[in-house]
Formats: structure tokens, sequence, C-alpha cells
């Protein structure tokens, strides 16, 4: 019928998005976003400066990068504008927290990132 011979000249719903799939997946800047989206919404926040609050403690999602030892993260979290100078509830900052564990390729990130401050000017509402 007319109906029928119609739908079939429109690509099926699967070919379309895996061919979508396969052209963002190849995107590095869409891979970065996708990865940040996922770590943000797996450690409950929504933005890269985002604060959560539980049982009276602050933390932000470089402070939950840090402790995770997520060096590539905490790389894209700065990149996205994640500012660095935030405190958590014992004053402490992500580099501090780095350090004090003895975290040296995340310090070495944090000392690119202050000689290479424009890097960090790029916010995303992510």
């Amino acid at each position: 019928d007319a109906t029928s011979s119609t739908l079939s000249s429109f690509p099926s719903s699967r070919s379309s998005f895996s061919s979508v799939d396969r052209t963002l997946s190849h995107d590095p800047d869409y891979r970065r976003r996708l990865a940040m989206k996922v770590f943000l919404d797996s450690n409950g926040f929504y933005h890269v400066n985002e604060e959560k609050r539980f049982l009276g403690r602050i933390t932000y999602p470089l402070h939950c990068a840090v402790r995770q030892k997520d060096v590539s993260m905490v790389r894209l979290l700065l990149l996205m504008g994640a500012n660095p100078s935030k405190h958590t509830t014992s004053g402490k900052t992500a580099e501090d927290i780095a350090k004090r564990n003895g975290y040296d390729e995340i310090v070495q990130v944090f000392e690119h990132f202050k000689q290479r401050p424009e890097l960090g000017k790029r916010t995303t509402p992510m």
C-alpha cells in the first residue's frame, strides 16, 4: 500500500542513529563532553563548578576527580572552566588534596593550568 511504500523510503531509525553515533564517536570534543557528563552525573553534579552539600560538608567536581585519582578528568574539568580555587568545608582546594595525598601527576596538571590560565576560560552548563 501507499503508506508502506512511503515509509520504506525513509532510512530506518536504527541505521540513522548508528550513523550519527559513528560520526559523533569520532568527534573528540563530543567524546570529552560525554565523558565529563558521565562523570558529573555519576557523582551527583550538573555543572563543573556546582557545589554539593552532604551531611554538612561541601565538595565540588574537581575535588571528586582528585579523590578518584582521575588525572584526565581533572584536566578536562579545568579545560571546561572548573574553578581550582573552590574550597571544601575544611578549606582545602582540589590541588591541596592532590598535594597532601602525593598525587604528583595531578599536581602537575594544576601547575600547567596556573602557567596557562587561558586554557580554563571555557565553560559549559554540564
